[in-house]
């Protein structure tokens, strides 16, 4: 299994987004934190999931607009 760490920035952008749903519909918003932890999840089994992005970062689709993009590191944890 791979490890994925969160940026500071990416964080602050999940955090943001909450705050957003939940102020207009807070079911919408604990359902989309939901589905970025599982694609986190889902990214930790499966590293090479999703497809290229530019800097040679991998980008995962949840939901338009919504997307998850990283750079991956294969080996120790």
């Amino acid at each position: 299994m791979a490890r994925v760490q969160i940026t500071v920035r990416a964080l602050a952008d999940l955090e943001r987004l909450f705050d957003f749903l939940a102020e207009h519909n807070p079911k919408l918003a604990r359902e989309r934190m939901l589905s970025v932890r599982r694609a986190l999840e889902l990214l930790a089994d499966h590293p090479l999931l999703g497809r290229q992005a530019e800097d040679g970062r991998r980008e995962l689709i949840l939901a338009r607009p919504l997307r998850l993009r990283g750079q991956i590191s294969l080996g120790a944890r």
